[in-house]
């Protein structure tokens, strides 16, 4: 976030201010892990893992054909949540 100024404002938390996003346990900066553009943090379960893994598979494909896939994702995603353990 940046005020007119292309600056920061000084009501900003520091995390949002050096771009550290907290991780799961509350605890941000250094210590948190961040992604870039097309990497997919480990969620830490294999089979969810794996359907995630497909994201990368939407770069080689047409724009137009990104909406069945991501349906095909979100389906395997809740299939995957939702299944016992």
């Amino acid at each position: 976030m940046r005020d007119d100024d292309g600056g920061v404002p000084a009501d900003i938390s520091e995390g949002a201010r050096d771009g550290s996003v907290p991780d799961p346990d509350g605890e941000s900066g250094a210590a948190a892990e961040s992604f870039g553009p097309g990497e997919v943090p480990p969620t830490g379960n294999p089979s969810v893992d794996a359907v995630l893994g497909r994201l990368a598979d939407l770069g080689g494909q047409p724009v137009g054909e990104h909406a069945e896939s991501y349906t095909a994702l979100h389906d395997a995603l809740l299939t995957e949540l939702n299944a016992e353990g």
